[in-house]
């Protein structure tokens, strides 16, 4: 979305932003000003996977491009809860995800919390 003191546009990207360019698969109904307000909205998925070698991995997609978040891995855990700390049985109602990793070969265990925006 670009907005500026007349208004705002939806657009989608073609390709991945760069630092001064985005591409849109749509042309522009109006021309945006310089210094407009620009927000992006990325859709992002988190998921496991083994390798090649049977080592499993904790890989995050974002609009299509995945990349690895954590190796070696011995355990990947995602809770979804609401808007009032209660387990989500919606998706519409998820609004923070909770993922447990444990490293196989250490022992060690980390937790993290990410909000989601509504």
């Amino acid at each position: 979305m670009a907005c500026w003191a007349e208004g705002c546009e939806t657009l989608t990207l073609a390709r991945d932003g760069q630092r001064r360019l985005l591409t849109v698969t749509q042309p522009l109904t109006r021309a945006i000003p310089s210094g407009a307000l620009v927000s992006l909205l990325n859709h992002v998925r988190y998921y496991s996977r083994r390798d090649d070698q049977g080592v499993l991995r904790l890989l995050r997609q974002v609009d299509g491009g995945a990349s690895v978040l954590v190796g070696d891995i011995r355990e990947a855990r995602f809770s979804y809860w609401d808007e009032n700390g209660q387990a989500a049985t919606e998706p519409t109602q998820v609004r923070l995800v909770v993922v447990e990793v444990t490293i196989s070969d250490r022992g060690i265990r980390a937790v993290r919390e990410m909000s989601l925006r509504t």
